[in-house]
């Protein structure tokens, strides 16, 4: 009689862990997506998009298949293509900031940096010396 109560909290026990498990890839899902898209706002929020297109381009796209595998419950594509997003996030938020420390962002044209002139060739020496001629 006894065996029963432990029988019936090893099932509980078990069938806790079960739910628990197959609920858990949703949750982390939810959570990278909430972060990716904090990251990506984040970055637009900075003026990123201006500065970083290439990259602010590529974090949104990746956030944006990553909701609709999310929508598939293809939970662990989504947590990887939110990681990526993520990392272009940053990545977009830094190139941003280097750019806006080193010049103004309303005048950065990548094709108009000011170079730095040339320095003219120094002549070289002769080095032909007749040892004949006085």
């Amino acid at each position: 009689m006894r065996s029963l109560p432990l029988r019936l909290l090893a099932l509980l026990a078990l069938g806790s862990v079960v739910l628990s498990s197959t609920g858990c890839a949703a949750a982390r899902a939810g959570y990278f997506l909430l972060n990716a898209e904090r990251k990506y706002q984040s970055a637009l929020d900075q003026g990123a998009d201006d500065r970083a297109p290439y990259e602010t381009t590529l974090a949104g796209a990746y956030l944006d298949k990553a909701k609709e595998e999310d929508g598939y419950s293809d939970f662990g594509v989504t947590e990887k293509l939110c990681k990526r997003s993520m990392e272009m996030s940053a990545k977009a938020l830094t190139r941003s900031e280097d750019l806006s420390a080193t010049q103004h962002p309303e005048t950065f044209v990548p094709e108009e940096r000011k170079k730095e002139p040339e320095k003219a060739p120094e002549p070289t020496p002769d080095l032909d010396l007749d040892l004949d001629d006085p």
